[in-house]
């Protein structure tokens, strides 16, 4: 038999694959970033658990969905001004990293700036809202101008889909406290103080991370602990000093909220403009006929609850759409 050589296998360094810009050392690059630090690994593992990695959505690929469903879609429009791609996403993916950041543009620490910072105008008021760090988020959490929109006390509306109003997310205009119709009622229009978060969103929604349950990249203020709903409050100590007494208040506006977003519904169903599972009764073959302070009732009731935040976002704004929209039915 001839005699075998086993030679040892030749370890490569993984910083070879990454080669940063033309005549950069790898080595100076990449590792301002890719070291021995548990940063990236900690976000990554919080993002993992958020809705934005879910990739449930990334269907939506089409021109006027990509901005906000695709990773793709959003850097395109961050970049051309524009609130439609022009084509349909191909390979499109979740909303992740390179979404937000600049990451492997400079092969640097700048990798980790924003996207944008800059002030958002709102697409259903026109209206310019500039909330720091906050503006990148305010992009696509914003509802949309329904078609036709209401004008209060203006003329009749006509309504041929079960799509009609605002669309999802609607958190942007709900914290300014704009975008619904302010039907005349008992309840005066206001704002909490969360209209004047120097950051907005971010300041609640990415405070201080608990593992990777809530905070920091999961974006999420609520969690299960042990069974239960627990929050997380890191965001909310500047202002709210007593966690006992927050969560009393949250747990109380929420409550509310659904109350009267449940009685808002009821008003709306009598008058066949919600089906009986609380859909908009309406088809292109069988229009609804509502007047504009009707259209505006609901309106409002989508806007609240496509806000999801259960009257925390803006409480005082909520309470008054939601409340004098019922008297006005």
């Amino acid at each position: 038999m001839g005699i075998r050589f086993f030679l040892p296998a030749i370890t490569v360094p993984l910083l070879i694959a990454c080669e940063g810009p033309p005549g950069a050392d790898a080595n100076a690059t990449c590792t301002q970033c890719h070291n021995s630090g548990s940063l990236i690994v900690s976000a990554t593992e919080q993002w993992r658990t958020s809705i934005h990695a879910s990739g449930e959505n990334t269907d939506r690929n089409a021109t006027t969905c990509a901005m906000c469903h695709t990773s793709e879609g959003f850097r395109e429009c961050i970049t051309s001004g524009k609130t439609v791609t022009s084509a349909s996403i191909s390979n499109p993916s979740s909303i992740g990293c390179r979404t937000c950041h600049k990451i492997h543009e400079s092969y640097d620490t700048s990798d980790w700036e924003l996207r944008t910072k800059s002030p958002v105008q709102l697409m259903i008021t026109g209206e310019t809202l500039n909330q720091g760090k906050g503006n990148l988020c305010i992009n696509c959490h914003q509802p949309r101008i329904p078609d036709p929109l209401p004008i209060l006390n203006g003329s009749s509306v006509t309504i041929r889909s079960g799509y009609w109003g605002p669309h999802h997310s609607t958190q942007a205009s709900i914290i300014r406290g704009s975008g619904g119709m302010e039907l005349s009622g008992s309840e005066a229009y206001g704002n909490s103080s969360h209209t004047d978060l120097t950051n907005g969103c971010i300041t609640c929604h990415m405070a201080a991370a608990i593992g990777n349950k809530s905070g920091g990249h999961t974006m999420k203020i609520a969690y299960e602990s042990y069974g239960t709903t627990a929050y997380n409050f890191a965001g909310c100590k500047e202002c709210h000093n007593n966690t006992t007494e927050l969560t009393n208040l949250l747990d109380a506006v929420r409550s509310e909220t659904d109350s009267l977003l449940t009685q808002l519904a009821g008003k709306l169903r009598e008058q066949n403009i919600l089906t009986s599972n609380n859909q908009i009764n309406a088809t292109s073959n069988a229009p609804l006929e509502l007047s504009s302070n009707q259209a505006g009732a609901l309106l409002n009731y989508l806007l609240v609850k496509e806000d999801r935040s259960g009257g925390v976002h803006n409480y005082r704004y909520i309470k008054a759409l939601l409340k004098n929209s019922i008297e006005n039915l």
